[in-house]
């Protein structure tokens, strides 16, 4: 099992890169020996604003294209490092 947790628009606007969500997740799934990845990481690599405009379609919590394909390629990233 693998267990991702990813920024709504507020946890990036509020530069919450160690949200609560990741910690406490990392945290359960180091107790239980299920693989965490961390999809918060990439959508602050780039200034706020950038990543809004890019990742999110405005006003929704929904990504865009972009958002999806930046969480996609982290997710794959991650468990291609295992095989």
């Amino acid at each position: 099992m693998t267990l991702v947790v990813y920024p709504r628009p507020d946890n990036v606007v509020a530069n919450d890169k160690y949200s609560i969500q990741v910690s406490y997740w990392r945290a359960w799934a180091a107790k239980r020996g299920v693989r965490f990845i961390d999809g918060f990481a990439p959508f602050f690599r780039e200034p706020t604003e950038t990543a809004m405009r890019k990742y999110y379609i405005a006003g929704d919590v929904h990504f865009t294209p972009l958002g999806n394909r930046l969480l996609y390629d982290e997710v794959r990233r991650e468990i291609d490092a295992d095989w």
